[in-house]
């Protein structure tokens, strides 16, 4: 992989130790991942983690929501909520799964404020079943229902909060919008304010906002309004991201030369700007594969990138299925609350993970930077190299941004 940045420098990354080197060096030796056998998969050592989907009810038609209908795996916004009577087969199953002294449970939708009586019910019964252990509670919302009362009781009895929120004003109410087609940014800031000024301890410490942006050209303007914000200002976002594409059979290929420049404007804007903070967070979280990679050379045979059996979070849906994690497709479920783990179907998942990595990743020049998921197998077959292609272009586009910044003395 070759970038040369807009100094005329010119960069390679070596595959084979994960290293940069100087030059247009074309006789690096071709990366080949040997991996070990799968072992037969029969328990997971590390669970601490559940996540609950409470509800696919929402009060909010975010544009770009995977449970909108325009992601084929992914299920819709229905009435399906979990019943009161589930709540003891739920808490039977997290005592049967979990090997920690200290676990989290995290609250998820549809939108979970929605249940926030089936939460409550939930949390009285859990902290009195499982007492011997430390419970931390988590809630994803859209910020939409925190009003006063739910904010003390979540406060109260120590939540974590995770908000959605895509910037200020017209750039978050360009998809966040309610089930009428109006903006939501006006009460979500009135919402966000009452935390801040009735709990800042709680603001600062267990508030964490989650941005995606439908265009990422917008995060120049993001960033300075951001800056401006009397709420915001001081409160980065722990995850800003693009909305994720949709494979099909209309899906095309990223053209490399087009897709940078739009990149390198941010890049721009980041070396003009060096005191706003929102940019060089997205920088940060953007970049981290590459900020963050371990230099070293592959002499033996790895283990298989997946993330069973050494996850730590577990998904249930309202239905009472088991997912890895509330972001894989619907279609892929390892269990349920009333029959516990299927290990047939997590050797299944890893097995099908595994020959997907050794069809398409092993001698990827992008694999040891690239994030692989059991996400992939719900990519239709005749998508499957436009994928590959798309995330190999990202991962060079990323390289590029990268450099482009290293010289800058800003990484």
């Amino acid at each position: 992989m070759n970038v040369t940045s807009s100094n005329g420098y010119k960069y390679t990354y070596n595959s084979i130790d994960n290293s940069i080197v100087e030059g247009d060096i074309m006789n690096i030796q071709r990366t080949h991942i040997k991996f070990k056998p799968l072992d037969e998969i029969t328990y997971l050592p590390n669970i601490s983690s559940f996540t609950i989907g409470v509800t696919e009810q929402c009060n909010l038609r975010c544009t770009y929501c995977c449970y909108s209908g325009i992601y084929p795996e992914h299920r819709t916004h229905s009435k399906n909520s979990l019943k009161i009577s589930d709540i003891s087969d739920i808490i039977s199953f997290i005592e049967d799964t979990v090997k920690s002294d200290t676990f989290s449970v995290e609250f998820y939708g549809g939108e979970s404020l929605l249940e926030i009586e089936w939460i409550k019910t939930f949390v009285d019964q859990i902290s009195n079943a499982i007492s011997e252990k430390q419970i931390k509670f988590e809630l994803s919302t859209n910020g939409i229902l925190l009003n006063k009362s739910v904010v003390d009781w979540l406060v109260q009895n120590k939540f974590h909060l995770f908000v959605s929120i895509d910037g200020i004003g017209k750039y978050h109410d360009l998809c966040r919008k309610d089930i009428g087609g109006h903006g939501t940014f006006t009460q979500i800031q009135t919402n966000l304010e009452y935390i801040k000024n009735r709990y800042p301890e709680f603001w600062s410490d267990k508030v964490d906002l989650m941005m995606t942006i439908w265009d990422i050209s917008l995060l120049p303007e993001i960033s300075r309004e951001w800056s401006e914000s009397e709420l915001l200002s001081r409160k980065m976002p722990i995850r800003i991201s693009e909305v994720a594409g949709i494979y099909n059979s209309e899906t095309t290929k990223i053209d490399f030369d087009s897709e940078k420049q739009k990149y390198l404007k941010l890049v721009k804007y980041r070396i003009e700007n060096p005191d706003e903070s929102l940019i060089k967070t997205f920088f940060d979280i953007w970049l981290a594969e590459w900020t963050n990679r371990p230099i070293f050379e592959l002499n033996d045979s790895v283990e298989y990138p997946t993330c069973l059996p050494n996850n730590k979070k577990l998904y249930i849906d309202t239905k009472g299925g088991v997912g890895i994690c509330e972001r894989i497709t619907d279609t892929i479920r390892i269990g349920d609350i009333k029959h516990g783990l299927n290990f047939d179907a997590i050797n299944r998942v890893v097995r099908n993970t595994a020959a997907f990595i050794d069809n398409h990743c092993a001698s990827c020049p992008s694999a040891r930077i690239c994030d692989i998921c059991p996400d992939v197998l719900k990519l239709p077959s005749d998508t499957v190299n436009t994928y590959c292609h798309n995330q190999r272009t990202m991962h060079k586009i990323k390289f590029l941004c990268f450099c482009e910044l290293a010289e800058a003395d800003m990484i």
